[in-house]
């Protein structure tokens, strides 16, 4: 079942699971993937950080986490 929602329209537990999520993958499992699927990875968490600029946040530059 795929859910659409616009993202603007989460709630603060749906941002922070999807926070979680998503930093999970950066900080554990981005070596896992694909160079192409790293960069689209890093595409979509920048995007996200443009609307939920308060929640994703990271200690490291995003490019940093790229395959080299």
């Amino acid at each position: 079942m795929i859910i659409e929602k616009d993202l603007t329209e989460l709630n603060q537990e749906e941002k922070d699971l999807l926070f979680i999520s998503l930093n999970h993958v950066l900080h554990h499992k981005m070596q896992k993937l694909g160079t192409s699927d790293q960069y689209s990875f890093i595409s979509l968490y920048k995007k996200f950080s443009k609307i939920y600029s308060s929640n994703f946040k990271t200690l490291k530059d995003l490019d940093n986490f790229l395959e080299s």
